[in-house]
């Protein structure tokens, strides 16, 4: 669900930038790029239906982990029985969450069947809180996570395969 997520966010940008004329639905690019299984030349496909370059978005690496450790703190506190401070030990239970991904994107030349461009973009987010181990639901949002994760990287996959224009005077 990530992949498609990536595929329709990278889609949409890309389309709403006015640069591209014509955008291929990603299922029909998937359908042709398989035809190579077949036999066929994908470039020669994507060339029949007026495509001179294809962009292939593209997971690399995606990867969850999640650690939790106890901390022994010691704090001082005033004992109304024995009427004076003493010490008392607590233990805190912590968690970690850590998610990366990696996305690339590749150009295909249809003209001449080569590789044009290659980019790739990575992200990463941690998240660390305590928690009571008797009240706390283990319940993980990878997914929206993830797509925060992706939705942020669309900025700069725009600005990498989108020219710019300067104007000097």
């Amino acid at each position: 669900s990530i992949a498609t997520y990536a595929t329709n966010q990278i889609v949409s940008k890309l389309s709403s930038t006015g640069f591209f004329n014509s955008i291929l639905d990603p299922k029909d690019t998937d359908t042709i790029l398989n035809m190579r299984n077949l036999g066929y030349d994908p470039s020669a496909e994507f060339k029949k239906h007026g495509y001179d370059a294809v962009m292939i978005p593209k997971i690399e690496n995606m990867g969850y982990d999640e650690y939790i450790w106890t901390e022994v703190k010691e704090k001082k506190v005033y004992d109304s029985t024995l009427k004076k401070e003493v010490v008392k030990k607590e233990t805190v239970y912590n968690i970690k969450r850590v998610a990366n991904i990696t996305l690339s994107i590749t150009v295909l030349d249809c003209n001449t069947n080569q590789l044009v461009a290659k980019k790739t973009f990575k992200d990463s987010a941690v998240w660390t809180a305590s928690f009571n181990p008797k009240s706390y639901s283990f319940t993980i949002d990878a997914l929206s996570l993830f797509r925060s994760m992706i939705s942020d990287m669309q900025y700069e996959i725009l600005e990498k395969f989108i020219p710019a224009r300067a104007a000097y005077y």
